[in-house]
């Protein structure tokens, strides 16, 4: 599973922002379900990933620092 670590540009109320898929490549058999923001990334914490396929996926929040 990718995953993107994205810096993204602070926006006024009235700008116009970016639409997800300008950012980041998607197939037409993928979709965002969810977007997590993490403060801080603990490394005492971690996060885990599955697909309605039936796979599962754990990962240090720390393996997402670029």
């Amino acid at each position: 599973m990718p995953n993107y670590h994205l810096e993204l540009p602070d926006l006024k109320l009235k700008e116009v922002g970016y639409h997800l898929s300008q950012i980041i490549p998607l197939s037409s058999q993928e979709a965002i379900l969810k977007v997590i923001v993490f403060e801080e990334l603990d490394e005492k914490r971690n996060l885990l990933l599955s697909t309605k396929n039936g796979m599962i996926k754990q990962t240090k929040l720390t393996e997402f620092t670029s």
